[in-house]
C-alpha cells in the first residue's frame, strides 16, 4: 500500500443527472503521478467514520508527469456515504488518497485492433488515455481502436464531446455509443447505435488472433463481456477487466 497523500477538493460540477465531476489537488502542491488507466483510492470522512472508495483517473493531460490535478467522475448513489460527502463538501475540503493502482494501462506495442468497452463512469480511464493513445497510434498507424460506450440514453454519455473530437482527429479511432433505452424511431448520429452494448460488440466479430479488449464498468456488464469473450476463445491476457464495485471492499475502481 502506498503512503497516504493529502488532497483538497478544488472544483465540482455536474456531468449528468447522477454523476459529478470532481477535481482535486495535492495539499503539498506536488504533481499527481499515475499511468493513464489507473485509479486512486480516496479515504472519505463521514459521520460514522472513514470510508474508502476507488475512482479511475479521468484527467485529460498531455504531461502526466507534471500533472497537478486529479479529475474523477463519481456516481451519486441514493443514501451513499461517499455520494453525500461529495455533494455537500465545501471547496477546499481535505481528505487522503492512496495509489495509483490497477493494470488497465496501454501496452507499448498496440495490437492490430484495440477494443475499449465501458459503461457509465467506466469510460473515465479511456478519457485519460487519449493523449497517450494519440502518440501510440501515430507511431503505429496500422492499429485500429474502437471505443464502445454503453449508456441508457444520450444525456448519460460521459465525456462524449472529448471522444467525438478525438474520433474526428484520429482516422483509425471509432466511437460507438450504444443506447439501451431509446425510442425505436429516434434520430441517431453516425457514431450512435440503438440497443445493448453486447449486441454491437458481437457485430465487431472480435477474434483472439488480432484483438486486445479492455472492459471497465458495472460488474454484471464486465462478467457478461468476459463470458462472451471466452466463448470466442480469448484468454485472460487478451481481456483486461476492471469492475466498478459500489463498495469499499477492494481496490477496484468504483462510484
Amino acid at each position: 500500500m502506498s503512503s497516504p497523500i493529502t488532497i483538497n477538493l478544488v472544483a465540482r460540477e455536474t456531468l449528468s443527472e447522477r454523476t459529478l465531476k470532481l477535481v482535486f489537488q495535492r495539499a503539498d502542491n506536488e504533481p499527481i503521478v499515475y499511468e493513464p488507466g489507473q485509479f486512486f483510492s480516496l479515504h472519505i470522512p463521514t459521520a460514522t467514520g472513514q470510508v474508502t472508495r476507488s475512482y479511475s483517473v479521468a484527467t485529460l493531460t498531455d504531461n502526466i508527469h507534471a500533472n497537478m490535478e486529479l479529475e474523477i467522475a463519481a456516481t451519486c448513489l441514493d443514501k451513499g456515504q461517499a455520494s453525500d460527502y461529495f455533494v455537500h463538501a465545501p471547496l477546499g475540503a481535505e481528505l487522503t488518497m492512496t495509489g495509483p493502482f490497477g493494470a488497465l494501462t496501454l501496452p507499448e506495442l498496440l495490437p492490430s485492433r484495440l477494443i475499449l468497452i465501458g459503461t457509465g463512469t467506466g469510460v473515465a480511464p479511456y478519457r485519460s488515455m487519449l493523449p497517450l493513445l494519440s502518440r501510440r497510434m501515430k507511431a503505429q498507424p496500422d492499429t485500429q481502436v474502437i471505443l464502445l460506450m454503453g449508456v441508457r440514453q444520450p444525456e448519460e454519455l460521459l465525456y462524449g464531446d472529448d471522444f467525438i473530437h478525438f474520433a474526428k482527429r484520429q482516422q483509425n479511432f471509432q466511437l460507438l455509443a450504444c443506447y439501451s433505452r431509446l425510442p425505436v424511431d429516434a434520430q441517431l448520429h453516425d457514431f450512435e447505435r440503438q440497443g445493448r452494448l453486447l449486441q454491437h460488440l458481437n457485430e465487431l466479430e472480435p477474434t483472439a488472433e488480432q484483438d486486445l479488449v479492455y472492459v471497465c464498468g458495472h460488474p454484471a456488464m464486465v462478467d457478461d463481456v468476459w463470458t462472451y469473450m471466452k466463448q470466442r476463445h480469448f484468454s485472460v491476457r487478451q481481456v483486461k477487466r476492471e469492475k466498478y464495485l459500489l463498495s469499499a471492499a477492494a481496490p477496484s475502481a468504483g462510484g
